[in-house]
């Protein structure tokens, strides 16, 4: 039987359910401020380069920054402070709703540069960091795989043609590299194709099911291979029309 699979967006609580199976650690990518009042934290699924301080962040991304008191001094009220960038231009920044804790932020550039959060109350500036953006230059994936009946994904090694055995699950986890080879910091959502696309199923990892409701979430950034054969993935980033490719061999799977 053919299975069509649809173009499908990366779902950040795929995301978490790895995490909690514990199949990969995230990197928070924190900073202090200029100030030394707040630390700003960018956590990613994979090993970025360097903190947000020192490391690059891609344009035409949807970036989201946690922030937190250092302890140093009083901020005021956690629902009088906001977020604003400079320069604005090209720039959009949203701060999160929060009367209980140190509001986050999420930010999207759309020209590379170097731009400054800054940090403010109704009264004062308590903190900034500056960021650097740049446009990716290529987009690569790290590719963990759990064989059948395992608990846990494996790291698959680099390699142009990865050997699954049939019922095995895949898992990317996709990230930007800068001109100069750098990994940038910052999780990408991505559109997954398969080719031919009756090798492989989505997988659903949530579910509620009653006599007479039925609930699922799928996660386009994981597939069972069902099939014997050679597939091959291309994952797409589409504002930035950047494009990977991983080529599977799947084998019968063993008695």
């Amino acid at each position: 039987m053919r299975i069509s699979i649809a173009k499908l967006l990366h779902v950040p609580v795929f995301i978490a359910v790895l995490m909690m199976s514990g199949c990969f650690s995230a990197d928070s990518n924190t900073s202090t401020g200029e100030n030394g009042v707040l630390t700003y934290s960018l956590y990613t699924d994979y090993e970025a380069e360097g903190n947000l301080s020192t490391g690059i962040l891609p344009t035409l991304v949807t970036h989201r920054i946690e922030v937190y008191s250092t302890g140093a001094e009083s901020i005021g009220r956690y629902d009088q402070i906001y977020h604003k960038v400079e320069p604005a231009e090209n720039a959009v920044i949203i701060t999160g709703d929060n009367e209980y804790s140190i509001p986050d932020l999420t930010i999207k550039v759309s020209k590379p540069g170097k731009y400054t959060v800054i940090t403010k109350n109704s009264e004062e500036e308590i903190d900034r960091i500056e960021l650097n953006f740049e446009d990716p230059a290529s987009l690569k994936v790290v590719t963990k795989i759990r064989s059948p009946y395992e608990y846990t994904f494996e790291k698959a090694a680099a390699s142009a043609d990865i050997e699954v055995e049939e019922g095995s699950q895949v898992a990317f986890i996709p990230y930007f590299y800068n001109a100069d080879n750098v990994r940038m910091i910052g999780n990408i959502g991505c559109e997954y194709t398969a080719d031919p696309d009756w090798m492989v199923v989505p997988d659903v990892e949530w579910n509620s099911e009653t006599e007479d409701s039925s609930w699922t979430a799928n996660y386009a950034s994981s597939y069972y291979f069902i099939e014997e054969g050679t597939v091959e993935f291309t994952i797409s980033h589409e504002e930035s029309g950047m494009t990977g490719k991983q080529k599977f061999t799947v084998t019968s799977a063993q008695n």
